[in-house]
C-alpha cells in the first residue's frame, strides 16, 4: 500500500484564493443584477437613458430630463421612487441628476425625506455589500464542501471497486 501524496500549502493557498474570488464574483453579480432590474424598471416608468450608480449608501442616478422644468421635477420624484422600491441595497440618500440640455438639474434625496414621502422600505432591500459579500462567501463555502465530498466518495468507490477485483492467477502452462 502506498502513501498518499502529502498536499502542499501552495495547492492549500490556491484553494483558498479560487473560493474568495468565487465570493466576490458572488457578491458582484448580485449589486449588478440589483442595479440592472433597478434600471430597468426606470426605463419602463419612462425615464429615458437611465444611468444608475451606487456606491456606500448613495444611488445616484443620470438621465435624459425631459424639456419642460415641471415635468422634468416629476421624473426626478417618480426616478427616486422607483429606486427606493427596488433597489436591494442600504439607501441612505439617493440624487437624481438630469440633464435636460440648456436646464440640467439635480435634486438630492436623504433617508429621512424619502421615508417621510415614500414610506419605509419594502422587507430585505437594505442590504449592505457587506452583507452580500458575506452571503456569496457562505454559498462558495456551502458548494466547496459539496464538492470535496462529492470527491471523497468517488475516491472511496474506485477503491472499493479496485479491491473487490480478484486477484490474477498465474496462467498454467
Amino acid at each position: 500500500m502506498t502513501r498518499p501524496v502529502p498536499r502542499h500549502p501552495t495547492v492549500t493557498r490556491w484553494r483558498a484564493l479560487a473560493l474568495l474570488a468565487a465570493a466576490i464574483l458572488l457578491a458582484g453579480c448580485e449589486l449588478a443584477t440589483g442595479t440592472v432590474r433597478t434600471a430597468t424598471r426606470l426605463q419602463d416608468a419612462g425615464i429615458s437613458n437611465p444611468n444608475l450608480h451606487y456606491n456606500d449608501g448613495v444611488a445616484t442616478l443620470e438621465y435624459d430630463a425631459d424639456p419642460n422644468p415641471l415635468d422634468a421635477r416629476a421624473e426626478q420624484d417618480r426616478a427616486a421612487a422607483i429606486i427606493w422600491r427596488n433597489l436591494p441595497f442600504r439607501i441612505d440618500r439617493i440624487t437624481v441628476i438630469g440633464d435636460g440640455g440648456a436646464f440640467p438639474s439635480r435634486r438630492d434625496y436623504p433617508r429621512a425625506l424619502l421615508e417621510q414621502q415614500l414610506g419605509p422600505r419594502p422587507a430585505g432591500l437594505d442590504r449592505s455589500v457587506t452583507d452580500i459579500a458575506r452571503r456569496a462567501t457562505l454559498i462558495a463555502v456551502a458548494v466547496a464542501l459539496v464538492l470535496m465530498v462529492l470527491i471523497v466518495v468517488v475516491i472511496l468507490l474506485v477503491m472499493r471497486a479496485v479491491r473487490a477485483r480478484p486477484t490474477p492467477q498465474p496462467a498454467d502452462a
